[in-house]
């Protein structure tokens, strides 16, 4: 039973994870996006989420300044980047979408990056407004909420186990 609630909660932050990011692409117009949890035990980011990408990126892992998710945990702040080579993916999936405008949106919790919202398009030079800013915050914060509650869930589950243990 306690194994299948984990299970549970997983696929259900998962979901609620893609949801966001189609939402963001929806609302922000861009393509195709990722969204990445910081995991401390690997000290990484790892993709839990893709949006019009192949599923198989998920588990991809990201060193802190590596990639565009490393830049913004460590500038703390949205980031738009145009026809940047560095961004540009050896993976053949993405290469052949040949994107050239991104913008990683932080996810916060308790003032720490735990995460990031990866979007890109192939539109050059794609302009972002201030109100597109805020809805990619919003963004952040709700699924920074959703995080945190699967997180709490999960440490009751495992409490109520140790405690039917005793």
């Amino acid at each position: 039973q306690q194994i299948s609630s984990r299970l549970t909660a997983e696929s259900e932050i998962d979901r609620l994870l893609q949801l966001i990011l189609f939402e963001g692409l929806r609302l922000l117009d861009f393509e195709v996006a990722g969204l990445l949890l910081w995991r401390q035990g690997e000290a990484a980011f790892v993709l839990r989420a893709v949006a019009n990408l192949p599923p198989s990126l998920i588990g991809q892992k990201f060193r802190r300044g590596e990639g565009l998710v490393g830049r913004v945990a460590e500038e703390k702040k949205i980031l738009l980047v145009h026809d940047d080579p560095s961004l540009n993916s050896p993976i053949a999936e993405i290469a052949a979408l040949q994107l050239k405008t991104y913008i990683g949106i932080p996810i916060f919790w308790k003032g720490e990056v735990i995460g990031a919202f990866n979007m890109a398009t192939s539109q050059p030079n794609k302009t972002v407004t201030d109100a597109d800013r805020k809805l990619g915050e919003m963004l952040a914060q709700q699924a920074a909420v959703a995080i945190e509650n699967t997180r709490l869930f999960q440490q009751s589950v495992e409490q109520a186990r140790r405690q039917a243990l005793l």
